[in-house]
């Protein structure tokens, strides 16, 4: 057996899935989730702590309101065409046998939960705002910011909100009628996340001025993480993942626009219109580009970060004489999480 694969311990997991003579087809997913299931994963997802940090990151290099509204609902849009892009190209490698309608449920409640949180903020600056308080919008494109590099470095902080929005390909083969629930969870979710995003940050600029906006870490209590100890900056942070995952992803939809081009006749159970991924590429290159000469460090460490892992690549899977204690500790760490997580190969059928 290769080093590189752990063997499957001899257990049948609960999502074993047996044809109509009680005989096991092998190890499956069950299909478990619906479309409002879906929904919720990415909306559940994507919620979270970014969307008390982002806003400063946005205003800052956005230079005004305006334009950083424009920046969020930009940032939904794109989100929204990269996720439709992604179905096309989403595979699973991994089955996790927990009992995933359960694990649903849990994630439900936790989605309505930070949805609760966020409508709270949102009903709240929608009612001092119906109270006349129109102050902080008299000119909202007053100072924006046309520099491309900082557009570009706005729409990270905007996108660092929306991370998530390609989660729900991990979880394809759980979903009932996947061809046509994937999609539809993708096309309803991130304009749902939008409209909050938005709305949150219309409340943001109600309640705060721009300059009281700039001087806070985040714009609602959150919890500040460890690594704040060590980058005191949040947003070079974002900047690191954001130029990073920009480059992947270009990479990624370059694949999906090569495929079209190489095996037009493949057969594709999800195909986008090719208008959206070739102005997702686009857009993503610009993203990875005009950083570039605006922010050189944060990109320059981003690159770093991407080379650092060949050595690792060369090490643990490129490498065949590897010595036994290094065989030996990759396999028994794979099986620990594999036991951890309950994660088993699923067994591929021709």
């Amino acid at each position: 057996m290769p080093d590189k694969v752990a063997p499957a311990e001899k257990t049948v997991p609960r999502s074993v899935v047996a044809g109509p003579d009680n005989s096991s087809e092998g190890i499956k997913l069950k299909k478990e989730l619906g479309l409002w299931d879906g929904v919720a994963i990415i909306v559940g997802i994507i919620v979270g702590a970014g969307i008390f940090v982002s806003p400063k990151g946005v205003l800052l290099n956005s230079g005004s309101v305006g334009q950083a509204l424009i920046v969020w609902i930009f940032s939904g849009i794109l989100s929204l065409i990269g996720a439709l892009c992604y179905a096309e190209l989403g595979l699973l490698t991994a089955i996790n046998c927990y009992n995933v309608k359960w694990a649903t449920r849990v994630q439900d409640f936790f989605t309505a939960t930070k949805i609760f949180a966020l409508l709270i903020i949102v009903i709240a600056g929608l009612v001092w705002l119906y109270q006349g308080h129109t102050e902080n919008f008299q000119r909202p494109m007053a100072g924006t910011n046309t520099e491309p590099g900082y557009i570009a470095l706005a729409v990270y902080s905007g996108l660092f909100s929306y991370s998530g929005w390609n989660y729900l390909n991990f979880v394809t083969e759980e979903l009932q009628d996947p061809y046509k629930n994937l999609p539809k969870a993708i096309c309803i979710s991130l304009p749902v996340v939008t409209v909050i995003y938005v709305f949150a940050n219309i409340a943001y600029f109600v309640v705060l001025t721009q300059d009281e906006i700039l001087a806070s870490n985040a714009v609602a209590v959150c919890v500040i993480t460890l690594v704040l100890l060590i980058i005191k900056d949040v947003y070079v942070l974002i900047n690191y993942v954001s130029f990073v995952e920009a480059l992947f992803t270009t990479l990624s939809v370059s694949g999906l626009l090569w495929l079209r081009y190489k095996k037009p006749d493949l057969h594709r159970p999800i195909k986008v219109f090719i208008l959206l991924p070739i102005i997702f590429f686009i857009i993503c290159v610009f993203l990875v580009i005009f950083p570039c000469y605006v922010s050189p460090w944060e990109v320059g460490v981003g690159i770093i970060i991407i080379l650092s892992g060949i050595p690792m690549y060369w090490i643990f899977i490129d490498w065949k004489a590897k010595p036994a204690w290094l065989v030996n500790g990759s396999h028994n760490f794979n099986m620990a999480c594999a036991k951890l997580f309950m994660c088993v190969q699923e067994d591929k059928t021709e």
